[in-house]
């Protein structure tokens, strides 16, 4: 593996000199505030932590940051989200922060249970480079 250092005025010598890109920057986030991307992401401490509260729609999703595959996100307002009504039994949904590279954006996402008697959460994607999520509830 070849040495490198980050960051210094680009243009200049040595490992400044070329541009740094978006990758470069996120990797950067990834290996300092994360030790496991699969399950981290809410910054704590920042906000109100991306608290999600409620019991029925709308849920809400609290004002926070987090880091999804080292793409950062920033919150600074509630944001609710509708949780329809089954349509027969009862259904378990799930939070998350999702990041997709063809929109290029991480945004609160509501992924959608199967209606059933036992219910069982959905599975999260989490395929960097295409869609990645982070379970906020």
């Amino acid at each position: 593996m070849a040495e490198s250092s980050r960051f210094w005025t680009t243009g200049g010598a040595g490992d400044g000199a070329s541009t740094y890109t978006a990758a470069n920057f996120a990797q950067f986030l990834r290996e300092t505030f994360m030790t496991a991307p699969a399950s981290e992401g809410v910054l704590y401490g920042i906000g109100n932590n991306l608290a999600v509260t409620g019991a029925s729609s709308p849920v809400a999703v609290n004002t926070g940051a987090g880091l999804v595959y080292g793409i950062f996100y920033t919150n600074d307002a509630s944001v609710n989200v509708a949780i329809p009504t089954p349509a027969s039994s009862t259904r378990v949904d799930v939070i998350v922060l999702r990041a997709s590279w063809a929109a290029q954006t991480v945004r609160i996402t509501r992924i959608a249970g199967t209606d059933a008697a036992s219910p069982s959460a959905p599975a999260i994607t989490q395929t960097s480079g295409t869609t990645y999520d982070i379970q906020l509830c």
